[in-house]
């Protein structure tokens, strides 16, 4: 309940899984003090990071690039080279699988032509993708907090 009335307040559909460690802009009291422990509480922040566990449903909300939804792996950090060409950095896991479903080549677009070494890794981008699989429900995704049996 709390973080919809958060969202609702700060104007966030949806919003981001995990807060943003950078604080800017101009935020109430309560959220700005939310925001700082997160940042100056690295301890407190990793806490919540080994607890929570991203669990893809129709993957509309879970972000291909930034979001760990294979394990605790970030697909921008595994190929942080396609991502910094990519020109959709917001795009989430279930427009990928579609175009990727409908047609094998242009699933992904990036700000220019790839190069050589960079079609490779695009390649093995998709290799990765085949081999991990990605397989949706009608449930919404969601954030489970994993230390306790009820999530």
């Amino acid at each position: 309940m709390w973080k919809r009335v958060i969202c609702c307040r700060y104007s966030s559909n949806g919003g981001r899984w995990y807060p943003f460690l950078e604080v800017f802009g101009s935020y109430s009291k309560i959220w700005g003090d939310i925001l700082k422990v997160s940042k100056s509480n690295s301890h407190l922040f990793n806490i919540f990071m080994v607890n929570s566990q991203l669990f893809v449903g129709n993957g509309n909300r879970v972000h291909f690039w930034s979001d760990s939804w294979v394990g605790n792996l970030f697909i921008k950090s595994l190929f942080p080279r396609l991502f910094s060409l990519s020109s959709e950095k917001e795009i989430t896991l279930r427009v990928v699988m579609d175009r990727r479903d409908a047609h094998s080549n242009g699933f992904l677009r990036f700000r220019r032509t790839l190069l050589s070494w960079e079609s490779d890794e695009l390649i093995r981008l998709e290799a990765f993708l085949n081999s991990v699989g990605a397989s949706f429900s009608d449930r919404a995704d969601c954030l489970q907090w994993m230390a306790n049996s009820s999530g």
